[in-house]
């Protein structure tokens, strides 16, 4: 008998950026049958690039059929790639899968660590989104009824992220990553923009940049982190620190941390402090403002009121 389709197993004996993909939409859209015998992947039609993705690197079918979605009043479109093939099964298992229902028994999957942008970019085409906020910027989320497979992802991304329990689903949770952040999340999973990713989200994300968020108005929250946080003893230290933390620049930091009266360079110049950098004009701005315990910024725009002066 002539086998209908020819099916590359080696694709799954050896860890790749590709496998790694495959692997997270599967933990997040496929199944594998209850009696092991083939895997399946069914999508809406406007997403049918996934499933000929899967088709061209592993093999198998993809089938198609119209349905009216009694929810919307509407006909809408479904396809389904299968692939019958025990063998991919097995590997499958050895990954970690099972042919139990999965909702809720999500996991990382036994790969190199190297390979977790690509398993997390693949599991966000499949449970993940990226919206509008009110703010009208984009803020993405990943959805799953693992609370635990959430906070394993928010340990390995490198960008804030928090977890909310679904208040209309109280069985699944949202792991949220804010609009500044999410320029981060967009850069560790698309680390070259070439990789293949469903194109909807891929430009949504792509379309996002840290320039976008530099004027952003803070938020209550934010002014308590950078008052929590913010070390008068240390400043450029501090600052670096919360710029990194709130994803934004550094100066809109020392600009945000001068509208909350914390920067030193509010503070009056004494005639003491005025002689002292007058006799001692040769050292660097970095030396004066630790001797006179005083920001950079401070230090340099005194010296110019003080040449200004000078010159008249």
């Amino acid at each position: 008998m002539v086998k209908k389709y020819i099916y590359n197993v080696d694709f799954f004996r050896k860890e790749s950026v590709d496998l790694a993909y495959c692997l997270g939409f599967f933990l997040a859209d496929g199944y594998i049958d209850k009696n092991g015998k083939y895997i399946s992947i069914g999508l809406q039609g406007q997403d049918i690039e996934i499933l000929n993705y899967f088709k061209n690197l592993i093999g198998g079918g993809i089938t198609y059929e119209n349905y009216i979605d009694r929810t919307r009043n509407k006909y809408t479109s479904n396809y389904k790639y299968k692939a019958t093939c025990r063998e991919i099964v097995n590997e499958l298992y050895r990954y970690g899968f099972s042919n139990s229902p999965k909702t809720g028994k999500e996991f990382i999957p036994k790969i190199d660590a190297k390979f977790y942008p690509d398993f997390i970019r693949g599991y966000f085409d499949g449970d993940g989104c990226i919206c509008y906020s009110k703010e009208k910027q984009y803020v993405t989320s990943i959805c799953c009824s693992n609370r635990k497979f959430l906070e394993d992802i928010s340990n390995i991304i490198p960008v804030k992220s928090s977890i909310y329990q679904k208040t209309k689903s109280p069985d699944f949770y949202d792991l949220m990553i804010n609009a500044q952040n999410t320029v981060g999340f967009k850069e560790y999973i698309y680390y070259d923009e070439n990789l293949f990713g469903l194109q909807r989200k891929k430009d949504k994300l792509l379309s996002c940049n840290i320039s976008d968020f530099i004027h952003i108005s803070f938020t209550d929250k934010e002014d308590k982190f950078i008052k929590d946080n913010y070390n008068p003893n240390d400043v450029n230290k501090s600052i670096k620190h919360i710029a990194k933390e709130l994803n934004r620049t550094e100066s809109s930091i020392n600009h945000r941390a001068s509208r909350l009266n914390l920067r030193k360079s509010l503070k009056s110049w004494t005639k003491n402090d005025i002689d002292y950098l007058l006799n001692n004009s040769h050292l660097s701005i970095e030396e004066l403002a630790k001797k006179l315990d005083r920001t950079k910024g401070s230090i340099s725009n005194k010296r110019w009121e003080i040449n200004k002066c000078q010159a008249i």
